[in-house]
């Protein structure tokens, strides 16, 4: 099975409450299964999105598995496949111009001779064009609510994180004491981004 079919199995297999078939519709109704997770960091292909929630999702159940922490399977599976609801229709395909250096190019720079290459990639839409609510967690958060009831460490999960990036200054210590479920997604989500390709992981 691909990463899709996987992540459609486990979020029927895991979450039973009422909406869930709604949500996965809009999900199939987007680009979520063929958009990138992000434009230059990582997981930057067609399907990178979902990619990133599923790595998301086994580091979660490892680090369940292999530390103290505990944390209910359906939670589990709330946060860390939905956590980036708010980067569907999010992105939109573009080709950038870009110097390909080379010695039988047609122009010259200070660095050198090159050709301007087409290459296709993604650009970010015009807010007009996509979901604007607040922060990508509660973007998130917003729309998994919209199909799903969440509890509250699940809601404080996902709008937490990834939150040291968009607001560095934000303490959000208290949040992660209170909501072990936030600390353990943060923790995750971080080995996804960063970690995902080294060999040395502990799991």
């Amino acid at each position: 099975m691909n990463n899709k079919e996987k992540f459609l199995l486990e979020l029927r297999r895991k979450v039973s409450r009422p909406g869930i078939e709604n949500l996965i519709t809009a999900l199939e109704n987007s680009d979520f299964f063929t958009a990138p997770a992000s434009l230059k960091l990582h997981h930057t292909w067609s399907g990178g999105l979902c990619d990133y929630a599923w790595d998301r999702y086994n580091y979660m159940l490892k680090l369940v598995k292999d530390t103290p922490w505990e944390a209910e399977e359906e939670s589990i599976a709330i946060c860390a496949l939905l956590a980036n609801l708010d980067k569907t229709d999010y992105f939109e395909p573009a080709v950038f111009n870009r110097k390909h250096y080379c010695a039988d190019g047609d122009r010259k720079d200070d660095v050198g001779t090159f050709r301007w290459v087409a290459e296709r990639g993604y650009t970010v839409k015009d807010p007009a064009d996509r979901f604007v609510f607040g922060t990508s967690g509660q973007n998130a958060e917003r729309i998994i609510t919209n199909y799903i009831p969440l509890k509250d460490e699940e809601s404080a999960a996902i709008i937490n994180m990834g939150v040291s990036y968009e607001n560095p200054t934000f303490n959000y210590s208290h949040i992660y004491k209170k909501y072990k479920l936030a600390c353990i997604l943060s923790a995750a989500d971080q080995l996804a981004t960063y970690l995902n390709d080294e060999e040395d992981l502990p799991f």
